[in-house]
C-alpha cells in the first residue's frame, strides 16, 4: 500500500468507516485502529481539494478537449473532402488546402497536450480574420459556413486555455505548509493501516472465533486501489 496517494486513502477510508463497520468492530484491535483511522480521516478530508482530488478541473478539460478535437477532425476531413474531390475547380481545392493547413494541418496536432493545443488557439484567433474569404465558401449545414466551424474550434481552444489557467491558480493557491503536511498524513496513514494489519493477523491467530474473512473485507478496497497504483 506504500503507493496510495492522498486520494486513495481518502476513498478507502470511507468505504471501511462507513462500508464495513461490521467487520471492523468484530475484533478488539478493529475497535482500536478504526478509532484512529477515523482521526485521520478527518485531517485528509480537511486537506485543500488540489491535495486530495488530483488536479482540479480534470473533468472540464477532458470535456473541453474532447470538444475541441471534434470540431478539429470535423474541419480537417471537410477541408479534405474538397481538397480530393476530382471535379473541384482548382481555385476551390487551393482554399481548402489553405484552410486546413492553418487550422488542422494533420489529425496528429489534435494529439498534442491541452497546453500546446490551447496555445495554437490562441494564436489562431488574430489569423482567421485574413482566412474568411476561404472560409466562407464552404458551406455546412444549417445555413452556415466553414468560418462558424472554425471560430467554434478556436473559441473551444480558448475554453481548455481558461481551464488551464484557473486550474493553475487553484494549485498555487494551496500554501506550502499544507502540502508538508500532506506529505506527511500520508505517510503516517499509510504506515498506520500496515500496523493495524500486522496485529490484526496476530489477533486473528490468538482468537480461532474471528471470522477468517476479516482481513479481506477491512483491507481489499485497499488491495485493489494498490493493485492499480502498481500497473
Amino acid at each position: 500500500m506504500r503507493d496510495l496517494t492522498l486520494g486513495d486513502l481518502k476513498m478507502g477510508l470511507g468505504n471501511l468507516l462507513e462500508g464495513q463497520t461490521e467487520a471492523l468492530t468484530a475484533s478488539a484491535i478493529g475497535r482500536t485502529y478504526g478509532a484512529l483511522l477515523a482521526a485521520r480521516r478527518e485531517e485528509i478530508e480537511a486537506l485543500p481539494a488540489p491535495l486530495t482530488e488530483g488536479l482540479p478541473l480534470s473533468g472540464e478539460l477532458a470535456h473541453a478537449d474532447g470538444v475541441h478535437d471534434a470540431l478539429g477532425t470535423a474541419i480537417w476531413h471537410l477541408c479534405t473532402a474538397y481538397m480530393e474531390h476530382p471535379r473541384m475547380p482548382p481555385r476551390v481545392q487551393d482554399a481548402a488546402s489553405r484552410c486546413r493547413e492553418a487550422l488542422i494541418p494533420s489529425l496528429g496536432v489534435l494529439r498534442r497536450s491541452y497546453a500546446d493545443e490551447a496555445a495554437a488557439a490562441l494564436s489562431r484567433r488574430a489569423a482567421i480574420s485574413g482566412m474568411e474569404p476561404d472560409l466562407s465558401i464552404f458551406p455546412v449545414a444549417d445555413g452556415k459556413s466553414l468560418l462558424d466551424w472554425a471560430l467554434a474550434y478556436i473559441d473551444q481552444g480558448e475554453r481548455l486555455h481558461g481551464l488551464l489557467s484557473a486550474r493553475a491558480d487553484a494549485v498555487a493557491a494551496v500554501d506550502g505548509q499544507a502540502r508538508r503536511r500532506a506529505a506527511q498524513l500520508r505517510s503516517e496513514t499509510v504506515e498506520l493501516l500496515g500496523h493495524f494489519r500486522n496485529a490484526l493477523a496476530d489477533e486473528m491467530a490468538a482468537d480461532p472465533g474471528l471470522p477468517r474473512d476479516l482481513d479481506a473485507r477491512i483491507f481489499g478496497f485497499f488491495d485493489q486501489l494498490a493493485r492499480r497504483r502498481a500497473k
